[in-house]
């Protein structure tokens, strides 16, 4: 059997993630942003079978199965065992004449799986935690362009699985602050950080920027007919206030940081190392419709911005530059 430091990367992903951060090996397959991966996974690869999993410690987590009764899930994890499944893709091309998986009741019983391709996923940067699987029931040599293919898909649940430990993050920080301080720094539906708190932000993150000769953008949100559409219910506001909080976070760059203003209004900050990047971050997070799930409903929510660069395209600090300058002219952009 290969062996590769698995144990030793657990340290890791229990100081990033937590001890209890995924629960035991028991199915939990019907996440559809795994679903639509492993779906695209058997079109591409033109296989039947296609799954996501997830380790902690010496359990398995099924985020999303497709082609397999449930019963059988438990003996496919085998295939993408962390102690098998290296750094790089591993293929199997038949595992009827591989001794690692002759005793498989994947390949020994009905189910009579025979190729293999998986491709491990980095919950975290540099932290192993995981695998996207195909199979196939008949042998195999899988193309290269089928590898290439289930790395970019992998790519996709990577950015999945690190923006879920991301906000694991964020909430085992917010669980160590007292009440009364969490209170004060953050918006309790949303878990956005307060107009307080990320004005203190902004102003740390102007400071820093033209210390180190960076830039960053200051960015207004605001769903457009909020009061329609939540229609006066408090319930129906508080939960369409955390739908969008949570596809606005996901549109931020690396080191970005959201703020409440209070109904369905925000702010973001976008840093960069630079002009030219902070207006790539903002042409991603300008997108002018959101969608979104309120109570099983879809919805398409129109969004206006109001935008202010430290720098202008060229580089060129504006005239305004401070912090309070910067909310100025955010807030005077921002769309009716």
């Amino acid at each position: 059997m290969l062996s590769i430091p698995f144990a030793e990367q657990q340290e890791q992903r229990i100081e990033v993630l937590g001890p209890d951060t995924v629960p035991p090996a028991l199915p939990m397959a019907g996440d559809q942003r795994f679903e639509r991966i492993t779906r695209t996974a058997m079109r591409l690869l033109e296989i039947p079978i296609a799954f996501v999993t997830t380790w902690q410690e010496e359990s398995h987590v099924l985020r999303s199965v497709q082609g397999l009764p449930m019963t059988l899930t438990g003996h496919a994890l085998a295939f993408c065992d962390p102690h098998i499944l290296d750094t790089q893709p591993l293929l199997v091309p038949d595992a009827s004449i591989n001794p690692l998986f002759w005793h498989n009741p994947l390949v020994t019983g009905s189910s009579q799986v025979r190729s293999f391709l998986g491709v491990p996923l980095q919950r975290m940067p540099g932290v192993r935690g995981g695998a996207l699987c195909a199979m196939h029931v008949e042998a195999r040599a899988f193309r290269q362009s089928d590898v290439l293919a289930l790395q970019d898909l992998a790519r996709l649940a990577e950015t999945e699985l690190q923006f879920d430990a991301l906000g694991v993050v964020h909430r085992r920080v917010v669980a160590r602050l007292g009440e009364m301080e969490r209170r004060g720094h953050f918006d309790t539906v949303t878990g956005c950080w307060s107009v307080r708190s990320f004005r203190e932000l902004v102003a740390r993150a102007v400071a820093d920027a033209r210390a180190g000769g960076t830039s960053l953008a200051l960015c207004y949100v605001r769903v457009k007919d909020f009061k329609q559409l939540v229609s006066g219910s408090k319930l129906r506001q508080d939960s369409l206030r955390q739908a969008v909080a949570y596809e606005v976070r996901r549109r931020l760059p690396d080191r970005g940081a959201l703020g409440s203003l209070g109904g369905a209004d925000f702010c973001a900050l976008l840093p960069g190392a630079d002009a030219a990047a902070v207006q790539a971050h903002l042409d991603t997070f300008t997108v002018p419709e959101l969608r979104t799930e309120v109570g099983g409903t879809q919805m398409r929510l129109p969004l206006g911005f109001g935008c202010a660069a430290l720098h202008d395209p060229a580089g060129h600090a504006g005239s305004s530059s401070g912090a309070t300058e910067i909310w100025a002219r955010a807030l005077s952009n921002l769309e009716p």
